[in-house]
């Protein structure tokens, strides 16, 4: 199977519509679990990120069973099940 590439804002031709997170998409972060964080090699985003602030989803990359986000500003990958849409 080939690797799945990063969609990036740049990629969005328009802007996001409903509740799946989109690049570009503004969202709240509500935290994570260990567990959470360890699911597919995450980041941990409580060391870098605030809960209850909202934050620019920068790029995002589908997997199978989960999907990872970059945060604009941020360095690393994060579970999107720590993040709702604002």
């Amino acid at each position: 199977m080939p690797e799945r590439f990063w969609q990036e804002r740049k990629d969005t031709l328009r802007p996001p519509k409903g509740r799946d997170i989109q690049p570009g998409m503004k969202v709240r972060f509500v935290g994570a679990t260990e567990a959470q964080v360890q699911w597919g090699g995450n980041d941990d985003p409580n060391k870098v990120l605030k809960v209850g602030q909202i934050y620019m989803i920068d790029a995002i990359k589908v997997h199978s069973w989960h999907t990872k986000v970059r945060i604009l500003g941020f360095e690393g990958a994060f579970n999107s099940v720590s993040f709702k849409a604002v």
